[in-house]
């Protein structure tokens, strides 16, 4: 059976996908728990993680992922000691979430893991093929990112 062109794009998206968790795995971190460290890095870097950023809901709308599975991350990543809860006095039902030096580390150790790896790539695929596939994966990332507006209705 022939398969579309739409479908064998997919698969190569889905196999990608497939390659970056296993990458990430190399570390001790889930593509996800990635993400959430990451961006509670990211939010703190320059001084105080702002208050905002450091709450689940907040984390959830910036990543675009349910808060059930941002719970289901954040309590991953705190029974490794990756992250502590703090109570805010101001709003005890949504508690701060930091990050703490344990944490660093292992995000760290995932960065310098990315790194090597898409350097190697960057360097197999080089010149004009990495230039071409780096607009086309945004052009991909584009698409997605539009696609539920043109069907929200």
């Amino acid at each position: 059976m022939d398969e579309s062109k739409g479908i064998k794009l997919l698969r190569s998206c889905f196999g990608m996908r497939r390659q970056m968790r296993k990458v990430l795995s190399q570390g001790r971190l889930k593509p996800g728990e990635y993400l959430v460290l990451r961006r509670l890095y990211a939010a703190r870097q320059g001084g105080a993680l702002p208050p905002h950023m450091g709450r689940a809901a907040r984390i959830s709308e910036f990543l675009d992922v349910p808060p059930p599975i941002i719970t289901r991350i954040l309590n991953s990543l705190e029974d490794r000691g990756f992250i502590e809860r703090k109570i805010d006095k101001t709003n005890r039902r949504s508690p701060m979430i930091e990050p703490t030096e344990t944490g660093a580390e292992v995000l760290a150790e995932s960065e310098k893991i990315l790194a090597r790896i898409s350097d190697a790539l960057a360097e197999e695929l080089q010149g004009e093929d990495l230039d071409g596939l780096t607009k086309l994966i945004d052009k991909i990332a584009d698409f997605f990112d539009r696609l539920p507006d043109e069907n929200a209705e």
